[in-house]
Formats: C-alpha cells, sequence, structure tokens
C-alpha cells in the first residue's frame, strides 16, 4: 500500500467505523436500561392500582374492581398485557384475561418481594399477605405480564433511528475527512508538481514554500539536484581536460609518423586519436538530467537532412523527415545531433535510394526511426557492430566507431538503440525513449 492517501483513509475509516459501533452498542445498552427502568415504574405502579382494588372475603376468594384501574388494556382481551393472582399454593384465583385458560407457573416470592424480568416479555411479581376478617393472614402473589409494551415497541424504534443517524453521522464524518485529507496533502500535491516541472526543465529547483514538515525534504532535494549538476559539470570537464591535454602530445608524435620505421607509431596514434575523439564526445554527451528541457526534434532532423544531401550529392539520395511538429524529447541539442547525425551518416553510406526518418510511441515510450533500403545488417551481426572498431561493411571508409558513440549517447538518457529485426529489405534502426514518468509508474 503505496499510497498516503489510502492509508489516511483506510485508517480514518477503520477508526471512524469502531467509533460508530462502539457508541452504538453503548448507547444500545444505555436505552435498554433506561426502557427497562420505565417498564418497571410502570409495572409497579399498576401493581399499586390493582393492590388497591383488590378484595379479599372471608372465604379468601379474590375479586378485583378493574374498572378502577386506570389500565384500560387490563379489560381488553388480547391486548398483551394480563394480571394473575396466585394464592399460597400456587394457584390462580383471579386473572384479568378470561381467555387465559392455564396461567403460567411461579414461584411466589416473600411478603414484600419484587421479581422483575425482561424477557422475553416484561414481567413483574409482587407478594404480599392479607389479613382476613377472622384475623388470619393469607398469602398472595401478583404477577403482572406485558407482552405488548408501548415502551417496548418505542425502544426498537428509536434503536433502529439510532443506528440509522450514526451511520449517517459516520458519512458525513468521512465526508469531512476526505475534505481535510485533500486539504492537508496540498502542499505534496504542490511538491509533486514542482518535480515534474524539474524534471522536465521548465525549472531548476523547488521554489514554492513549504509546510515546516515537509521543509527539510524540499531543502534536500533542492541540495540533490545542485549537486548533480555541479558533479556533472566536473566529470565533462575533467574528461575534456584529459582528452586536450592528450592532442598536443599526440601531434608531436603523428608529425614523426611519416619516418618508414615510424609504421607501428602512426596506427597506434591513429588508435589513440579514435579512443580521444569516443572520449570526447562521451566528455560532451550531458546525458539526462532532471533539469532538461524538451526540444523539437523536426527542426534538427531537417538540418541534418541538409548537410547530408550536400554530403551525399552524387548518391541522390531522398531524405524523408516523417517526424511530427510537435514531437518534443528532453535530450541536449548537441547530444541529439551527434545521435541522429551517426545514424544518418550510416543510413546515407549504405542506402541505395532513400532514407526515412519517422516517429513511434506507445504507452511508455517514444521512438525515433532511421530506415533505409540498402542491403541490410545481417541478423548474425546485429550484436557485435555496436562493438567499438567493428565495422559489418569494410567497403566504406569509417573507423566502425559510429553506433558506439550513438549507444553510448542514447544510454545516457536511459534510452536504447534497437535494431529492428523484422524489417526484410534494408535496415530499420530505433532509437527509444522512455516517456515522462513511465519508468516511476512502472513501479
Amino acid at each position: 500500500m503505496n499510497s498516503l492517501r489510502l492509508r489516511f483513509l483506510l485508517g480514518a475509516t477503520l477508526l471512524l467505523l469502531l467509533f460508530v459501533i462502539l457508541t452504538g452498542l453503548a448507547l444500545q445498552k444505555a436505552l435498554d436500561h433506561y426502557s427497562e427502568q420505565a417498564e418497571y415504574n410502570r409495572l409497579q405502579g399498576l401493581v399499586f392500582s390493582l393492590l388497591a382494588a383488590i378484595e379479599v372475603d372471608a372465604d379468601g376468594r379474590v375479586s378485583v374492581a378493574v374498572d378502577e384501574i386506570p389500565e384500560p388494556r387490563l379489560r381488553q382481551f388480547d391486548s398483551g398485557l394480563s394480571a394473575v393472582i396466585y394464592n399460597n399454593e400456587k394457584r390462580a384465583v383471579w386473572q384479568s384475561d378470561p381467555l387465559l385458560i392455564n396461567p403460567p407457573e411461579i414461584n411466589p416470592p416473600a411478603p414484600g418481594q419484587w421479581i422483575f424480568n425482561s424477557s422475553p416479555d416484561y414481567q413483574l411479581t409482587f407478594g404480599f399477605e392479607w389479613e382476613l376478617a377472622n384475623q388470619s393472614l393469607h398469602t398472595f402473589a401478583l404477577q403482572i405480564t406485558d407482552s405488548a409494551s408501548p415502551i417496548a415497541s418505542q425502544r426498537q424504534a428509536f434503536a433502529k433511528q439510532l443506528w440509522w443517524w450514526l451511520l449517517g453521522i459516520a458519512l458525513l464524518l468521512l465526508t469531512l475527512m476526505l475534505a481535510l485529507l485533500h486539504w492537508g496533502l496540498k502542499p505534496l500535491r504542490g511538491v509533486t508538481r514542482e518535480l515534474e516541472q524539474v524534471r522536465t526543465g521548465k525549472q531548476q529547483s523547488l521554489q514554492k514554500k513549504v509546510p515546516r514538515e515537509i521543509q527539510p525534504l524540499a531543502e534536500g532535494i533542492n541540495t540533490l539536484l545542485g549537486h548533480e549538476r555541479q558533479q556533472q559539470q566536473r566529470y565533462r570537464n575533467a574528461l575534456d581536460d584529459l582528452a586536450h591535454s592528450l592532442k598536443t602530445p599526440l601531434a608531436v608524435m603523428q608529425s614523426q609518423a611519416d619516418k618508414p620505421e615510424s609504421k607501428t607509431i602512426n596506427e597506434q596514434v591513429e588508435r589513440m586519436e579514435q579512443i580521444i575523439g569516443h572520449q570526447l564526445q562521451r566528455a560532451a554527451t550531458a546525458g539526462r538530467q532532471a533539469l532538461r528541457k524538451p526540444i523539437a526534434v523536426r527542426p534538427i532532423v531537417q538540418r541534418l537532412i541538409h548537410v547530408m544531401q550536400k554530403v551525399y550529392v552524387e548518391k541522390n539520395i531522398q531524405f524523408k523527415n516523417a517526424v511530427p511538429e510537435n514531437i518534443q524529447l528532453a535530450i541536449d541539442e548537441a547530444d541529439l545531433m551527434e545521435l541522429l547525425g551517426n545514424l544518418l551518416d550510416n543510413a546515407a553510406k549504405f542506402t541505395n535510394d532513400a532514407v526515412t526518418i519517422g516517429y513511434e510511441k506507445n504507452p511508455t515510450q517514444e521512438i525515433i526511426t532511421i530506415k533505409d533500403d540498402g542491403p541490410g545488417i545481417e541478423a548474425a551481426n546485429h550484436k557485435d557492430v555496436f562493438k567499438r572498431g567493428v565495422r559489418a561493411d569494410t567497403q566504406h571508409a569509417g573507423q566502425g566507431i559510429g553506433l558506439t558513440v550513438a549507444r553510448d549517447i542514447i544510454e545516457a538518457y536511459s534510452g536504447q538503440l534497437i535494431i529492428d529485426e523484422t524489417v526484410q529489405k534494408g535496415t530499420k534502426i530505433k532509437l527509444v525513449f522512455q516517456r515522462p514518468g513511465a519508468q516511476l509508474r512502472s513501479k
């Protein structure tokens, strides 16, 4: 999981979900407790009303003036509310619902004892004693059962509504957290945009003010970019100085090469000049930098075509520039001139009639192609022609380092020089450049 946004969002969602569940359970428990207490108080009041309406005759027969009780449900059949009075023999001696054929058995509480149950129905049982006219005491138990309590139905409706409210609040909080996350990550998006500007060469460093928390990161990036520019310049200067410092001694040695006994020296001087030329080219190669500004390719191709038409005027080669006007590459102009110049020169040497410079692309690459209609390069020699000093053809003048120089240049920009093996006639060279951000996306 490499996304900060996804990490924050997942963490916030889990915490919010945990908070909603725990809050809902706590409120549900508090609601249950409140409902049970309210139901206990309601049934206890109903018990007192029934006790006030009870009459017991001398024979111990119980009667209740139900009409005096302020609870109409006791006078309604199948209302869910019922009252039963038991004697000390656990036998029902009175019941409010005449349809109740077999009243439930009970374990009578002691006189003055209250027993409350909330499951499966709300039920309150109270034990009491009644003194008859002959001053004898009879023990009774009054049990009230409510299977359709209005408080219970209200509690269920409220609990359901409570969870819907909590869900709505959770979604609202999640939306607010998303907005807060978007706002909080805004500086990082700004840094990302600036890095893209740096990578494409539109600016040389991170310039916008960033929050204190990522200020060291921005300063570190700017320091690294500056160090990279300085180090590359030092390398180029060192190679350039080394190559030029060898030119004068070599020139002296070459001036003595016309002597007959200097044939071996002459060969070695020529070889050393080739190496120095190659190293000078490497020193001049700027390489891929994050600070490179893209340049248009088509005008450079056109300039090289004009040069090649003058050099190979006798061959009357038809050069075709098929690179679109809007194509740009993040490469040093001198490097691109040297790269295309070497390849166009090779193509012009070996072509019969035409050389075409084209453009191809795919989601991750931009490709410049150079196609000639000459004899082509045998498949067996595709790898060897990139070795320094190796030439696939010995009939044309040259030192055999053109393709090597071209490969070194494009590899300095993390690109590839490929010989297309699908071409039936001639040779097609592909210069493959990675699209901006393609390597990052592939990871």
